[in-house]
């Protein structure tokens, strides 16, 4: 969302769009990183919750296959190549309940991942979203194999 490549009211629709630009972003990165022998660690990737919603509980459907698409980018990149020595998603909210009356952070609230200045919950993973957790997971099973 931050890099324009989804809109707040597509963002199912734009999951393919989403998915071609991140590939093209990290073939750039694996090329060069193979070219002078570095590692690679993805940070910082999110996908907006189903609807743009804020809420635990909220549907995370077009997140999870993206999620899936990118870790799946990430763990052929480490088998092929040796590369990639971890990814940071955006961001872990844990147990965290997102405020129901403001979307932005006040003191006394939550810590849901996201900045204050940024809408709290919106590319948080809480511990409810099971599918994500599953995936992430499995991606780490796949990284800390050597």
């Amino acid at each position: 969302f931050n890099w324009g490549w989804i809109r707040q009211k597509t963002i199912q629709e734009n999951l393919p769009v989403a998915k071609e630009k991140t590939k093209d972003y990290l073939d750039m990165h694996v090329n060069i990183a193979t070219r002078y022998g570095k590692p690679i660690t993805l940070e910082e990737f999110g996908y907006p919750r189903d609807d743009f919603a804020f809420k635990t509980g909220t549907p995370t459907t077009a997140r999870d296959a993206y999620y899936e698409y990118v870790f799946g980018l990430i763990s052929e990149a480490k088998a092929q190549k040796g590369l990639f020595s971890g990814c940071n998603l955006w961001a872990w909210g844990g147990f965290a309940i997102p405020a129901k009356d403001h979307g932005y952070w006040y003191k006394g609230d939550d810590y849901t991942g996201d900045p204050a200045q940024e809408q709290q919950g919106l590319n948080s993973v809480f511990m409810s979203d099971t599918k994500t957790i599953e995936l992430i997971r499995n991606v780490n099973k796949t990284l800390s194999k050597k």
